[in-house]
């Protein structure tokens, strides 16, 4: 799929420059002088009204240039997701190896799987829809989502959802704005179980290590 992506878009252009070309030979060719007229016309109106969506979309995509150009692609991060970075920074700082954290069920183009893409940690699961797309088992990847939903939807700590920590060799639960957003009962039982204690926690994000499963 990203292959296609990188090969679409310069494709875009070259079939523009071939269009163009193609555009005035079939204009001019068989047709009497009120068709061509009506033709061109036509022709026109369409360059006009395919014109305006660069001229908005790329004001609105720059945000009217207001920004200042960077190639720090976590710049925008650092300001519309202060608490998620601060988390991820003491991943980065104090986290060695690779324990695998469990946070919500990541879907594609969204911020949910901030952790895994910005430190390398694993998680159970992250982009679905490029997970199913990569190994073609969909089985697999809604199992693995259904069970993170349940270890963050249950109100308790039950013998289901130790298991499912289990399972997937869980050594650190991760609850942020967006975990809080989606289910906010389900992730207050962490407080007050003594199988966890807190690793880190600003204001809008705790880090929960896990004691005696997997830690």
């Amino acid at each position: 799929m990203n292959t296609v992506f990188k090969l679409y878009l310069d494709l875009w252009i070259l079939w523009g420059v071939a269009s163009a070309l193609a555009l005035s030979r079939i204009s001019l060719r068989g047709m009497k002088t009120p068709s061509r007229h009506i033709f061109s016309l036509l022709l026109i109106a369409l360059l006009i009204s395919a014109s305006v969506y660069p001229v908005f979309a790329t004001s609105g995509r720059s945000h009217a240039f207001k920004v200042k150009p960077t190639l720090d692609g976590l710049f925008y991060a650092r300001n519309d997701f202060k608490w998620d970075m601060d988390a991820i920074r003491w991943i980065n700082e104090n986290i060695k190896g690779h324990p695998v954290f469990l946070t919500i069920p990541a879907r594609d183009y969204t911020w949910e799987s901030r952790v895994a893409s910005i430190t390398g940690v694993p998680i159970v699961i992250g982009w679905m829809g490029e997970e199913i797309m990569w190994r073609g088992d969909r089985k697999e990847v809604t199992e693995r989502m259904n069970d993170v939903m349940k270890v963050l939807s249950s109100p308790v700590i039950d013998e289901g959802v130790i298991k499912i920590l289990e399972r997937y060799n869980v050594s650190y639960i991760y609850i942020g704005p967006v975990e809080r957003e989606r289910y906010p009962q389900g992730v207050l039982k962490f407080e007050d179980w003594d199988g966890c204690e807190v690793a880190y926690k600003n204001e809008c994000v705790t880090i929960y290590r896990l004691r005696s499963i997997n830690a």
